[in-house]
């Protein structure tokens, strides 16, 4: 197994981590022992969160300015059940409601579109991102300045809920960077 440097990774780790002086690395798995531990339950990194079959992670939500009445937060979720699954709902203590959102081409123009649910294949991962999927922030209580948080909870029609942080930055989920 490779290993990657990963400081201040390793207090969430399930994997073994070794000491080399003031860094750590920890050990990557491979895609297959991954996707198990994906499908059991376990994180995998600390901006996940969720139980089951259901994980969702690199939650972020943009930087507004404070008079925004509206804002958007992206997530990815991880499907690692071998049923298909539906997002059908979500809900945030920092907004009236919060509704799932697409982005559509409609003759030329780019229009939002409110979806009543999304459906998750098993094993697959779907991906809210600017431009594309978000989850709709309407009424905000509270500005989204960088460095706060809030939690958003997500409702499926099989999995449980999941309640995960979200962090307010200017950029996406650094992960996947």
């Amino acid at each position: 197994m490779a290993t990657v440097p990963g400081p201040g990774w390793a207090k969430y780790s399930p994997l073994p981590v070794q000491s080399l002086g003031n860094m750590k690395k920890r050990t990557v798995l491979p895609p297959a022992l991954l996707l198990a531990l994906l499908a059991a339950g376990l994180p995998a990194s600390p901006e996940q969160s969720g139980t089951g079959s259901v994980i969702v992670e690199c939650a972020w939500a943009r930087e507004l300015p404070p008079v925004s009445e509206n804002g958007a937060a992206y997530v990815t979720i991880v499907n690692g059940g071998d049923r298909p699954d539906r997002l059908t709902g979500a809900s945030s203590p920092i907004a009236e409601r919060v509704e799932i959102h697409i982005h559509e081409d409609a003759g030329g123009v780019m229009a939002m579109r409110r979806l009543d649910g999304l459906d998750l294949p098993p094993g697959e991962r779907v991906h809210f991102a600017p431009g594309r999927m978000h989850l709709m922030l309407i009424g905000l209580e509270q500005p989204l300045e960088k460095g706060r948080r809030f939690t958003i909870r997500l409702e499926f029609a099989l999995a449980p809920p999941v309640e995960i942080g979200v962090p307010v930055e200017t950029e996406g989920c650094r992960s996947r960077a």
